[in-house]
């Protein structure tokens, strides 16, 4: 019973991460068509996704080049 929680856990949180990664991907992409600046999606990022703005930064960063 506990191994089955634990894989529900770990399922929950991979999706959890999944869907923030894919909401990041997508703003990324929406902010560079509108000539947005860096520092303002990882503001929007931070605000959107409650996340620290260290975090926003770096998931950003990943998908900005």
């Amino acid at each position: 019973m506990v191994t089955l929680y634990s894989q529900e856990e770990v399922l929950r949180d991979y999706v959890t991460s999944e869907k923030f990664t894919s909401e990041v991907k997508g703003i990324v992409e929406l902010s560079q068509e509108l000539g947005r600046s860096f520092a303002d999606t990882v503001s929007y990022v931070a605000k959107k996704c409650n996340v620290s703005k260290d975090i926003a930064e770096r998931k950003v960063n990943s998908f900005w080049n």
